[in-house]
């Protein structure tokens, strides 16, 4: 179903990322909600952004909108009539202390835990994301770097963002919302949980002011200083930076205290840390830029954690607790190193992405380095996997390669013409 919506051109995935093969959405519709932000400051240009909460959205959906949305998109009469005769027939009980009750069959809802409800979702709410499209006309935000325009509607299935210039064009788009949920006669939106951010200059001073929107009658409240919004899974102030990244760390250094608390052996909570608690900063080191500060708070709060756990002491140089193991080292991840690592994966996934707009956005400060590293990440694995000879069969092919990606091209000749 999901190669159906997109070889038919009817899933826009620079609006719909969720659930989509081969898209970050999380990562890349962040990484563009962050930039346009960043961008505005710095130029003091005008934005508006709206969040907006569907209440229940996955358990409103009726089965006849379900099946309106297969016959909307022209999928086949055999799949339409096989998903309604899945949801006709699948039926549930409920088990309570004096047993179970009568079977009972679903009138309305998608089935949670079923692989279908995802992309069936998605093709629900996909006939929303494009009514939104046919009504905007360009009112995305512009980047004054490129004069490029964003995208207005930034969707990961149930969780949508709009992102237009000016309240005005927002204001449109809302009521375009509040329009589809009524006609659904099921889906509702829930003002108490959406929330807005409108960066502009008042009184010839740039800052952050209530846009005054609306959403079903109601007000849209904005983001506030001690709130900050959090948005797949990133955190954004009422000025649209990130908020301070202290706690990440605190709560990191935190939870390596709570395992040291824990009456097991020294070895099983270095290897807690190691295979758990590691894992935990993956997704801000991934979002949020952390700076050399925090990155050595981190590695200190560590060190002097593995040395008690493994005991080493603290005079002890801390690199055998990272090196691999053929240089006698214990392999453990180094949170510093881990963030180098996930800042070059995150800079190859945002440039293997199909958005025009993500692939243009400005580059890190530490750019530089992560081209360095993924260029060489690339080129190592291109010298150990050609010709099935293995790593180093061909040493004068991959030395020459690798030389030339450090040096360029007139360094290469001078080495040619000493060989």
């Amino acid at each position: 179903m999901t190669r159906f919506m997109l070889s038919n051109n009817y899933f826009r995935p620079n609006h719909q990322k969720g659930f989509l093969p081969g898209i970050s959405g999380c990562l890349e519709h962040n990484t563009l909600l962050s930039e346009s932000l960043k961008d505005a400051r710095k130029s003091e240009r005008q934005i508006t952004v709206c969040w907006i909460d569907l209440e229940n959205a996955f358990g409103s959906i009726q089965h006849e909108l379900m099946l309106f949305a297969l016959r909307w998109y022209n999928f086949p009469p055999l799949v339409r009539e096989m998903i309604a005769s899945y949801y006709s027939k699948l039926r549930f009980s409920i088990i309570t202390k004096e047993g179970p009750s009568k079977s009972l069959s679903y009138n309305v809802g998608l089935f949670q835990g079923c692989c279908l409800s995802p992309i069936t979702f998605n093709i629900v709410i996909n006939i929303l994301v494009d009514k939104l499209i046919c009504n905007e006309k360009k009112w995305g935000y512009r980047f004054k770097f490129n004069n490029k325009y964003t995208e207005s509607i930034l969707a990961f299935a149930d969780d949508l963002a709009i992102l237009t210039r000016n309240p005005k064009h927002c204001q449109v788009l809302l009521d375009e919302v509040d329009k589809f949920c009524e006609w659904t006669d099921g889906l509702r939106t829930k003002p108490s949980k959406c929330h807005c951010l409108c960066l502009g200059r008042r009184n010839t001073r740039y800052t952050s002011y209530d846009p005054g929107l609306s959403l079903g009658g109601q007000c849209i409240s904005t983001v506030t200083e001690n709130a900050p919004f959090k948005f797949l899974g990133r955190k954004i102030d009422n000025i649209g930076r990130t908020p301070s990244l202290e706690g990440i760390v605190d709560s990191f250094l935190n939870d390596l205290n709570k395992v040291d608390s824990q009456l097991i052996s020294n070895v099983k909570k270095a290897w807690i840390y190691e295979n758990y608690l590691t894992s935990r900063l993956n997704w801000p080191f991934l979002v949020y830029d952390f700076n050399k500060t925090l990155l050595s708070k981190l590695d200190a709060g560590v060190i002097k954690m593995l040395k008690w756990w493994l005991g080493l002491a603290l005079t002890a140089d801390s690199s055998a607790l990272f090196r691999g193991s053929n240089s006698f080292g214990m392999s453990l991840k180094r949170p510093s190193e881990l963030y180098k690592h996930l800042r070059v994966s995150k800079r190859y996934i945002l440039g293997k992405s199909h958005d025009d707009i993500v692939t243009s956005l400005p580059k890190d400060e530490d750019a530089p380095e992560l081209e360095s590293r993924l260029q060489f990440h690339k080129q190592f694995m291109i010298g150990a996997q050609s010709n099935r000879a293995g790593l180093g069969s061909n040493r004068k092919v991959q030395d020459a390669d690798i030389l030339n990606l450090l040096f360029g091209k007139t360094r290469m000749i001078n080495i040619r013409s000493m060989q």
